[in-house]
């Protein structure tokens, strides 16, 4: 029975147990494996190192923005405005746009970067509206598809999107 095996799966070239044979298949069985394990490799390179190059660029994804939207920038002067007074100045501006609420921040722990609500009118769609705080005027308003956000997006989208992102979440809580 074990020789009709052996010659099934030899069908038919040299004999079984022959050690040419034998090396010629540990070859051809390595070389298999070789190029399998090669092509998984670089595909999961390719993967994480577009991870690793999002997350290393997300880190940084305010200052990004703040460097590529000049709506963002302000020069301290003084005591910042109260957030009332900043939405009032928006209001004024703008009386046709619609704020989202819970989509205010001040941002004042940076002070060298506006205030931002987002709102939404007919004219302009859904925007970031950018409100200096230190002297209480709308400096404009952007897509809230910022560069710092899409790489942001990105590297959460890919980082395994569900454990990912509850990962990423829980270690931005314990910083």
């Amino acid at each position: 029975m074990a020789a009709a095996l052996d010659d099934a799966s030899n069908m038919g070239t040299e004999p079984a147990g022959d050690p040419a044979t034998d090396a010629r298949r540990r070859q051809r069985r390595s070389r298999i494996w070789f190029t399998i394990h090669s092509l998984v490799g670089v595909k999961l390179y390719l993967l994480l190192a577009v991870i690793l190059i999002s997350g290393t660029l997300a880190v940084f994804a305010r200052e990004i923005d703040w460097l590529l939207i000049p709506e963002m920038r302000v020069t301290p002067t003084g005591e910042r405005a109260s957030p009332g007074a900043l939405i009032a100045a928006l209001r004024e501006a703008y009386p046709r746009v619609g704020l989202l609420e819970g989509f205010f921040q001040t941002n004042a722990e940076h002070p060298r970067t506006a205030a931002r609500a987002v709102g939404v009118s007919f004219e302009h769609g859904v925007r970031a509206y950018w409100i200096d705080p230190y002297r209480v005027t709308v400096t404009g308003h952007t897509s809230i598809l910022s560069p710092g956000y899409v790489l942001a997006q990105l590297h959460a989208g890919l980082f395994v999107p569900v454990i990912g992102n509850a990962l990423v979440s829980l270690s931005r809580c314990s910083s």
